[in-house]
């Protein structure tokens, strides 16, 4: 899965998921936008972002959850995890 189709993946659940509670509607995600600063993601939105991606990655560790400061640490996170798994 490529870095977009991530960033595309992250905005459609940031987006679809109304208890996040986000300052606005993502219309794009880059990969250098910021959780907290700039979409007001607090740790609980965050692990919930991360359980919504363990659907799709499930060896994705919850526990580098606080390093997420960025989309793209996310993406990197999330494409790490997508290695892992076994064919």
């Amino acid at each position: 899965m490529s870095e977009a189709e991530l960033l595309t993946r992250i905005a459609a659940i940031l987006n679809g998921n109304p208890d996040l509670a986000l300052r606005g509607p993502v219309a794009t995600l880059a990969m250098e936008t910021r959780f907290r600063e700039e979409l007001g993601l607090d740790s609980v939105a965050l692990m919930a972002l991360a359980f919504e991606l363990m659907e799709l990655a499930p060896a994705l560790d919850e526990r580098t959850i606080v390093q997420w400061k960025t989309a793209g640490d996310c993406v990197r996170a999330v494409t790490a995890a997508l290695a892992a798994r076994p064919p």
